[in-house]
């Protein structure tokens, strides 16, 4: 069992994931094989693939975001300005919140994860 967490955190350290996420993922699950730990396996298989709207989404995947509009009244235009969810049409309220859940599969690299922002 030495050998196998020894040689997992070789590669990690040596660079051997060089900030790509889903290599450090795969790296995670192959650990997770090695151990039997199939706690760690589900995990990285989920941050690999995706939640897919699974109601056991971890919280850390939750996050506000603000609401923004864009739009054009004459003879302004107005881009990225913020709105409270009050200011939405009854109808729309409910369905358009700040509560966006990042579901997707991971980013390969952290390059990957600002363009998500």
């Amino acid at each position: 069992m030495r050998d196998v967490f020894e040689s997992s955190s070789r590669r990690w350290c040596d660079g051997g994931v060089d900030g790509d996420f889903k290599k450090a993922l795969r790296l995670c699950l192959k650990l997770g094989g090695e151990t039997g730990s199939e706690a760690l396996r589900e995990w990285a298989t989920l941050e690999l693939n995706g939640y897919d709207g699974r109601p056991d989404t971890p919280d850390y995947r939750n996050v506000k975001a603000p609401l923004q509009i864009e739009g054009i009244r004459p003879p302004y235009k107005f881009s990225g300005q913020t709105i409270a969810s009050i200011e939405l049409a009854d109808f729309a309220r409910d369905v358009i919140t700040e509560d966006v859940v990042l579901g997707q599969s991971a980013p390969s690299s952290s390059t990957g994860m600002l363009k998500m922002v």
